[in-house]
Formats: C-alpha cells, sequence, structure tokens
C-alpha cells in the first residue's frame, strides 16, 4: 500500500486526507524595565496531531482492512474507549509511499475524540 495509518496496532480502513502535526515551544518571555522585551529558549512541547477517521459501516472498495477482515465501527469505537481508559501510550504509524519512502512512528496519548454521526452524509452506508 501506498499510504496508510495504523493505531495502536489497528489499521484505519480510510487513510485520513489530512493530517496535522502542530510542534510549539514552551519558551517564555519576559518585558524588561526599559521595555523590550526577550524570549528564553526552553524544550520544544508535545507535538499535536490531529486528523479525523471515517469507518464505514461496510466494505467498501476504497477500504482496506488488515488480513481483509472487515470491521464494524463499533469494533474502533470500543478501541478508542480502551485506549482512553488506560492512559498509557500507543503507537501511531503514518506510511507514505511504497515501501516506506517515508514512514513516521511514534508513541501517542489519545487526549480527546469526538464521533460524528452524520446522516445527510452517511445515510446510505448501511
Amino acid at each position: 500500500m501506498a499510504y496508510f495509518v495504523s493505531l495502536g496496532g489497528v489499521r484505519l480502513p480510510v487513510t485520513p486526507s489530512t493530517i496535522t502535526m502542530k510542534s510549539k515551544n514552551q519558551n517564555k518571555t519576559y518585558t524588561l524595565i526599559n521595555g523590550q522585551e526577550i524570549n528564553i529558549p526552553k524544550s520544544p512541547g508535545l507535538v499535536k496531531i490531529t486528523f479525523g477517521a471515517l469507518f464505514p459501516a461496510v466494505k467498501y472498495p476504497f477500504t482496506v482492512y488488515r488480513g481483509g477482515t472487515f470491521r464494524h465501527p463499533v469494533y474502533y469505537r470500543e478501541k478508542l474507549e480502551k485506549w482512553k481508559a488506560h492512559c498509557k501510550p500507543i503507537k501511531l504509524v503514518i506510511q507514505r509511499g511504497s515501501p516506506a519512502n517515508f514512514k513516521t512512528t511514534v508513541q501517542v496519548t489519545l487526549e480527546e475524540y469526538e464521533i460524528v454521526e452524520d446522516a445527510d452524509k452517511y445515510g446510505a452506508d448501511t
């Protein structure tokens, strides 16, 4: 496969169209008596990674499942709930290109997730 994403060893059936990785510093800035502002560099902060995922209720030609076995959306919801409850890092793998021309593998924690049910967009997915 040319491009895929797995989280906690679970391959996402539809690769997200966008993945955002935001890195910020923990620098401190101070204003001196004369009004001049200075910056005190600190170590980098955590990287925030965000993406959307689609978990279809039927197997489509564009979906890819590890081992070819279809997984119902409930399977993924239960995984998210488990990862959130266990409070332990899980592995995120983003592979671009085949073979892995550019691969990102990082340990992440699941800080938050949101489930959106969109009947207008996915209502026929039964």
